[in-house]
């Protein structure tokens, strides 16, 4: 029989011990999140370090003992403000204009090519003006740099959320979640063959931007991390992220030591954890803690750590809503890999298409900068005499593209 306890141990730390069928025990201890009062208000929000301020010593320090950190304005008031307006560009466009950022009332109305039970506004990448200038931000760079201590990364071409209060309307209430975006099974392959020649075979058709996320062998990549960008200044009764803090120390011990390991198959992106039954998952999915954070901050999480969201308390909560971008970055190597050319240069001629239809919808190019052209893995090209030339985000049939109708 399953059983579980909490206790103290000498320094007076709370643990948790869970006894498996197998006779195996599992003991973790319990970290709570450190929580800061906002100056002149009685506001909490979780400990946050500035990346320009803090050092990168106690910045590694917070992010290696509890498995996440907050880094605070990586994003300014406004470009958190130019984000939010491409969020609500996708949700009036998808929706013919029936949903109206002026008019609440009409908050009920939601794309169809989207997720409305996730808050996820989109369910393909969005590559926005804004979400792509998000992409090749300097400080969202060096945060990911100083938490992988390397420089050569590649960002990630995700989705975003976009959550109302269920005070306008009662079917807004979203679902509590904890889960991983990885495979434990394949995440703890000692070879990681299968995931990586899951990931060879992408070729960014469909959602594959979104499917590169989910392939982790720890082995093989050593640290692999997620992260989120809140839109709006988040609360604990706003709801919003949530993980158990520390367990990315003890993800391993856990599967192995609960069976898990040997029963669960590949091939499944994600593991779910329970969060309010009683079995050997639930033991650490009620262990989930509120991460509350300002407008403009990025939380970066070890992938190995059970992550999730919460529902807002709409008899505490007075936002409207509750938005986050997401983004990761992944060291370039991971697209060098052997077998690795032909993933590549889809991705890559995927990412250039998707620039030149920005040009399409809005007639004027996208400002790719130098580190754009890194972090997107965009290359110099060959031009006809041989030479190498940046590549050019208009497209070279812009000339033959009619006008747009300003009055459509």
């Amino acid at each position: 029989m399953l059983t579980s306890s909490s206790n103290s141990d000498n320094n007076n730390q709370d643990r948790i011990t869970i006894n498996f069928d197998n006779e195996q025990v599992f003991e973790m201890p319990i970290l709570h999140v450190p929580l800061e009062k906002e100056e002149g208000t009685n506001k909490l929000y979780c400990k946050s370090f500035d990346i320009e301020k803090n050092s990168q010593e106690e910045i590694l320090e917070f992010f290696n003992d509890y498995g996440f950190v907050v880094l605070k304005d990586i994003l300014t008031k406004e470009e958190t403000e130019l984000t939010v307006s491409d969020i609500f560009d996708i949700l009036e466009t998808g929706t013919n204009h029936k949903f109206n950022r002026k008019d609440k009332s009409t908050w009920n109305h939601w794309p169809d090519n989207a997720l409305e039970h996730f808050g996820n506004v989109s369910i393909p990448s969005i590559f926005s003006k804004h979400f792509l200038m998000n992409r090749q931000n300097l400080k969202l760079l060096k945060a990911f740099q100083l938490i992988y201590q390397k420089e050569d990364l590649i960002v990630s071409h995700d989705r975003a959320s976009f959550y109302r209060n269920p005070n306008l309307k009662t079917k807004f209430k979203t679902k509590l979640n904890v889960h991983l975006d990885l495979n434990p099974v394949e995440a703890l392959d000692p070879i990681g063959e299968y995931s990586t020649n899951e990931y060879n075979r992408l070729t960014y058709k469909e959602n594959h931007f979104i499917t590169e996320n989910n392939q982790v062998c720890l082995a093989r990549d050593k640290l692999q991390v997620q992260g989120l960008i809140n839109l709006a200044d988040n609360l604990i009764e706003d709801g919003g992220f949530i993980c158990v803090p520390g367990f990315h120390k003890y993800f391993k011990d856990f599967f192995e030591k609960s069976g898990l390991v040997n029963k669960l198959g590949r091939g499944r992106p994600s593991f779910s954890f329970n969060v309010r039954g009683d079995d050997m998952t639930a033991k650490i999915g009620k262990l989930a803690e509120r991460i509350p954070s300002k407008a403009g901050s990025l939380i970066i999480w070890n992938q190995t750590l059970p992550h999730g969201s919460s529902p807002i308390d709409y008899t505490k909560s007075v936002c409207d809503f509750r938005s986050a971008f997401y983004v990761r970055m992944f060291p370039r190597e991971m697209l060098e890999w052997k077998g690795a050319n032909k993933r590549r240069k889809c991705r890559r001629e995927k990412l250039k298409k998707k620039l030149w239809n920005y040009y399409i919808k809005n007639r004027e190019a996208f400002p790719l900068s130098e580190i754009g052209r890194k972090v997107f893995d965009i290359l110099d090209e060959e031009d006809e005499n041989g030479q190498l030339v940046p590549f050019n985000t208009t497209p070279p049939f812009a000339d033959r593209l009619e006008p747009i109708n300003e009055e459509e």
